[in-house]
């Protein structure tokens, strides 16, 4: 993962709820962990339920349990699907409710909990399990 960050624009990134960075640990702000973590409890938080799902699937229908794997994709379709739809919104609206000026990505919901919550150190200890959901 550290290698594809050589060649993207962002700096750090959360995958299957581990952190990497284009910077050292002790160059990265509090700000930028926080932001990360609570990202990483979201994936755990959509993965576990999602996995949950799916095995009373395995169970109920007798399915394969490798399909339980997927749950950790779960997180980042939910990610796509929610950009590609505010996208799509903001492209028709553009013109009635200036949202130009809005971006999609800034506001998934993912993200708007994790930027709101970056200043807080304190916030995964007070905050509700998925609390991203009244975001949306």
């Amino acid at each position: 993962a550290r290698m594809l960050l050589k060649f993207s624009s962002c700096h750090t990134i959360m995958l299957l709820g581990f952190v990497f960075s284009k910077q050292k640990k002790s160059e990265m702000t509090q700000a930028t962990r926080n932001h990360e973590c609570v990202h990483a409890r979201q994936w755990t938080e959509v993965t576990v339920l999602s996995g949950t799902f799916m095995l009373a699937l395995v169970l109920a229908f007798a399915l394969s349990p490798w399909g339980i794997l997927l749950s950790g994709a779960v997180y980042y379709v939910w990610y796509i699907i929610e950009w590609w739809i505010r996208s799509m919104v903001y492209s028709v609206l553009n013109d009635e409710w200036d949202c130009e000026k809005r971006d999609p990505y800034k506001d998934i919901s993912f993200e708007r909990e994790a930027r709101f919550s970056e200043k807080d150190p304190h916030y995964l200890e007070n905050s509700r399990y998925f609390a991203w959901l009244k975001e949306i």
